[in-house]
């Protein structure tokens, strides 16, 4: 049986952008923060960052680019958890650092997507 392609609408994807950017924001503040690390299990937010990942991989897959940018996002955020995670006493600031800078990265991204989704609402 062939499958039929979904076409997405411009307000979908960006709400699945926003959703994505929020959880790898969350997966950088679980390890700033041992409150944040709190509000799920380790489980069930990696359950969710999982499945948004992929999902909006999924609905970006009509623009491979696009596609790319937002996995080397996910990728590059997941592996400075990791090294934050491994830091030892000598480079736990610079790992600390990276965290911070990237955190502001997404802030960024979350606000002009929340903006744009505003927008689209509105038109």
């Amino acid at each position: 049986m062939a499958m039929i392609p979904t076409t997405h609408t411009h307000i979908e994807i960006t709400q699945m952008l926003v959703r994505l950017y929020l959880l790898l924001s969350q997966e950088l503040d679980r390890c700033l923060d041992a409150n944040a690390a709190r509000t799920f299990s380790e489980q069930e937010f990696q359950a969710q960052l999982t499945s948004a990942r992929m999902e909006t991989l999924g609905m970006l897959a009509v623009n491979r680019v696009v596609q790319e940018k937002v996995e080397h996002a996910c990728s590059r955020t997941l592996m400075l958890t990791r090294t934050y995670q491994e830091a030892t006493a000598s480079n736990v600031a610079s790992a600390t650092k990276d965290l911070r800078t990237e955190r502001a990265l997404l802030k960024t991204k979350i606000m002009t997507l929340t903006d744009l989704l505003a927008i689209f609402r509105a038109a």
